[in-house]
């Protein structure tokens, strides 16, 4: 079975901020680091169950550089409801 994968706004707004934050100091970082993370959310179409469990959902951890970044989402369904997207380092 493959599910729909759904960014949501506030996941959104992060992948936009996250981009912005390294684009003025490495641009082809930023394409990367973007590349990655929608690569890791594209693979939750055949396997939503791969992030562990996590709070109300499930967190998916994506290697990048030396750290990377982490995914919430819910599973409702047959969608993958993305909440956020975080970089491993920040507060939150």
């Amino acid at each position: 079975m493959t599910f729909s994968v759904i960014v949501q706004s506030p996941a959104r707004r992060d992948l936009i901020r996250l981009g912005d934050f390294l684009v003025n100091d490495n641009p082809r970082a930023a394409l990367a680091a973007v590349d990655a993370i929608e690569a890791a959310l594209r693979s939750l179409v055949t396997f939503p169950e791969r992030g562990a469990e996590h709070g109300y959902g499930r967190r998916l951890v994506i290697p990048f550089g030396q750290s990377g970044y982490l995914a919430d989402y819910r599973i409702v369904g047959v969608e993958v409801h993305i909440e956020r997207v975080l970089h491993m380092r920040e507060d939150r």
